[in-house]
């Protein structure tokens, strides 16, 4: 019977401990968050994090001039995409990676980056927050990059290019203050063999706040006298074409320590040489499908202006802006004249998007021969394009599906 009594007083404590146990879990389910709780609301907050960055770029796609292994790009750099402003500081710079990675996110040894990509299949990459590879230019390696200017507020404030730069965080009601830095990036190939055509590169803006991320920009490098690239623009709420135009620094010279000059062979005598001139470049666009917006050339020269052409007599030209020469709407012709070192733009808004839709170009180069300037297209003969049977190349072009 007194057996009986201490079971039932230790099954009853039993009961009253795990009662207790239940309290005590319950309270703390209610009150306080477990560590399972907790874990999971850090990482919710994680992913929050990275998923409330935005940037945005008008660089994509652009092509660079170089001349003697060295060149620089205008480009708009923003903390916001679309109406989605990134409500945190942003700390970032421009330059080259320290490693590049393969597809399985293996870094590649510096000394076997080539051999790498003798392989016309392998890409490079680099890595992102989550340590996952993103593709890059496969020519990136070649070249050091860095933010030659910025009006962008720098974090010490000394506006250096060894700084970092700042994209601070402003409430504006429920979002953000979208910014805007305007940026010269530079271009400096210290690698690999012979320049051998346009060369894939991607600027990668590399962020330390509010975490570790790379946002990659990709471009073209070419050592054309005038190269061309085309994206999306938005003006007035609607989408443009926009083309791209920027002319080498020195048409006559190779730019460098020499400064030599820029001969070749003459087209219609082997035994001869010609002499590229220091003249602005002849430029006719033509379109088919596109209506072009005049208000581009608002700021630039008009016919009623001197134009750099083959007169030798035009003095103090302004070489900052080029210079129309004509406009012929109804022909949807546009012939200008590009000086060196020019970087500008012209839109284009597509007519009828079922219809195959083409805006062409044809260069001409002002050369010194025996003694006599002229202007020839601008072909394979001087290191320049290829055209097509009409002597116009493509540069837009959307086929009707």
């Amino acid at each position: 019977m007194e057996d009986t009594k201490v079971i039932k007083s230790k099954t009853k404590k039993i009961v009253i401990l795990n009662l207790a146990l239940i309290l005590l879990i319950a309270v703390q389910i209610i009150f306080l968050p477990t560590v399972a709780r907790y874990v999971k609301q850090e990482s919710d907050k994680i992913i929050a994090s990275y998923t409330s960055l935005y940037m945005s770029s008008d660089g994509e796609g652009k092509v660079v001039s170089v001349e003697d292994k060295l060149g620089y790009l205008n480009l708009k750099l923003m903390n916001y995409e679309d109406s989605n402003v990134t409500q945190r500081d942003i700390e970032y710079t421009v330059s080259r990676p320290t490693k590049f990675y393969n597809a399985n996110g293996e870094a590649i040894a510096d000394d076997d980056i080539e051999t790498y990509l003798a392989n016309p299949n392998n890409q490079l990459h680099v890595l992102d927050v989550w340590n996952q590879p993103q593709v890059v230019g496969r020519d990136s390696y070649k070249y050091k990059q860095s933010i030659a200017s910025s009006d962008g507020e720098t974090t010490t404030n000394n506006n250096t290019p060894e700084d970092d730069y700042l994209f601070s965080y402003e409430k504006l009601n429920n979002s953000a203050v979208g910014k805007i830095h305007n940026l010269l990036i530079e271009f400096n190939r210290d690698r690999g063999s012979d320049f051998r055509g346009p060369e894939d590169v991607s600027i990668i803006v590399q962020l330390s706040k509010p975490y570790k991320e790379v946002f990659i920009i990709n471009v073209k490098i070419s050592d054309k006298l005038i190269v061309f690239s085309n994206t999306d623009a938005l003006v007035y709420e609607t989408t443009f074409q926009r083309l791209y135009i920027q002319s080498a620094d020195i048409f006559s010279h190779y730019k460098g320590a020499t400064e030599s000059l820029r001969e070749y062979e003459n087209r219609n005598d082997s035994s001869k040489t010609v002499q590229i001139a220091p003249k602005a470049l002849q430029v006719t666009f033509k379109w088919d499908n596109f209506y072009f917006d005049v208000n581009c050339l608002k700021d630039y020269h008009l016919p009623n202006d001197n134009i750099p052409g083959i007169n030798d007599n035009v003095s103090f030209i302004d070489i900052s802006k080029p210079y129309v020469s004509n406009l012929d709407i109804n022909n949807k012709t546009l012939v200008m004249y590009v000086p060196q070192g020019s970087n500008f733009y012209l839109d284009f808004l597509q007519i009828d998007k079922t219809a195959t839709s083409t805006v062409d170009v044809t260069i001409e180069v002002a050369i010194i021969d025996n003694g006599t300037m002229k202007y020839d297209i601008y072909d394979d003969v001087y290191a320049g394009y290829s055209y097509g049977a009409n002597k116009y190349m493509n540069l837009i072009n959307y086929i009707k599906e």
